[in-house]
């Protein structure tokens, strides 16, 4: 066995097939359902009213929110502005969580 052979057979481990990736998938979306619904029409993520969240833990669930109504074809990007994600918010002003979103584009979950 070369050397390539060798490194692809340790990298194995990382490599999921396309069942595993179902699998873990449907997992995400039923953690999710418990803290998010989803519009069906607008695509817009609403963050169930009897959880007490963070700002980071909001911004979280609505950008997940939306890469799943991205993938149910509601809508076309998962993308979201600041003032988008204000509205999502329930129209909190953009400075009430801007640090928040800093955290996320330090941890590299936001650009």
């Amino acid at each position: 066995m070369n050397d390539d052979d060798r490194k692809k057979e340790i990298i194995k481990e990382l490599i999921l097939k396309e069942e595993d990736v179902i699998k873990k998938f449907e997992r995400l979306v039923k953690l999710a359902a418990n803290f998010i619904e989803i519009e069906e029409t607008t695509g817009r993520v609403l963050i169930k009213n009897e959880i007490d969240l963070s700002y980071p833990e909001k911004i979280f669930l609505i950008a997940l929110g939306k890469y799943f109504a991205h993938h149910y074809e509601i809508i076309d990007d998962y993308s979201i502005s600041i003032q988008e994600l204000g509205e999502e918010l329930g129209g909190i002003p953009v400075s009430n969580f801007s640090k928040s979103l800093s955290k996320h584009v330090d941890d590299k979950i936001a650009k």
